[in-house]
């Protein structure tokens, strides 16, 4: 089992229209139906840097600092009590909903239903 540190960076901006850098963090900890992710590949996309921006505030109250991304892949390092179907080791791929950016963390934290088990060819 990994060994889950209580730090992690984050790639995060603090301000609009300011410049985005690596942050150290409080690494989450699962709810009872939420998995933690050691993050490996994140996407960015237009969006993200609209976000950044200033110019997504009317659809999206952001508090600040926000971290980037909003798609990533990693493996999964711990699991909620109530998660069923995906255990510590499995590789998974996902999105944060509309209303929460930020998958560019060492751990990110997701409810089982935001992300997907890799299928074995």
């Amino acid at each position: 089992m990994m060994e889950i540190s209580t730090k992690m960076q984050a790639y995060q901006f603090k301000s609009y229209q300011g410049p985005a850098a690596f942050a150290t963090v409080a690494t989450p900890q699962p709810a009872a139906d939420e998995l933690l992710v050691a993050v490996m590949a994140v996407g960015l996309n237009p969006v993200d840097y609209k976000i950044q921006a200033g110019k997504m505030k009317p659809l999206m109250k952001a508090k600040l600092p926000l971290t980037m991304g909003n798609e990533f892949a990693g493996t999964v390092v711990a699991v909620g009590k109530q998660v069923t179907g995906i255990a510590v080791g499995d590789r998974v791929y996902g999105r944060p909903d509309h209303q929460h950016a930020g998958t560019w963390l060492s751990i990110s934290r997701y409810q089982q239903h935001r992300l997907l088990k890799y299928q074995k060819n």
